[in-house]
């Protein structure tokens, strides 16, 4: 936790919360791709982080307009292209919510792949 203003922080990030009335009910983030990735640093990227809903807030839509509103932000914030990884076998809904939104499989994963159930995806802004 202490970690996260550093690696969200403005101007270059961002940290995203849902409310449903007065709860709190969703999270997602966007920070510049790591230095550990820098054939993606070169197209003015970031990375959507931490896209969460709340068990009893979820099937209200909030995921998706997390996910929108991050896509918002980081084209605010000057960005061309939003990577993002997800676990597609054990993730079924957000990966079809992000391919609904337009991201699409990388081809060549990242030189930083964590391992084979990891799948990496991109999508212009």
């Amino acid at each position: 936790m202490a970690r996260l203003p550093e690696l969200y922080a403005p101007p270059a990030g961002a940290l995203l919360l849902a409310f449903t009335g007065q709860q709190p009910a969703g999270v997602v983030a966007l920070r510049p791709l790591p230095a550990s990735r820098p054939a993606l640093a070169s197209e003015k990227a970031c990375e959507m982080k931490r896209l969460w809903v709340r068990p009893a807030f979820q099937g209200l839509g909030l995921g998706r307009r997390l996910a929108e509103a991050v896509l918002e932000e980081a084209r605010h914030l000057g960005y061309h292209a939003i990577y993002l990884d997800t676990l597609p076998a054990t993730m079924q809904r957000a990966y079809a919510l992000y391919r609904a939104l337009g991201f699409l499989p990388l081809t060549a994963p990242p030189e930083t792949q964590p391992g084979p159930e990891v799948l990496y995806l991109r999508r212009s802004l």
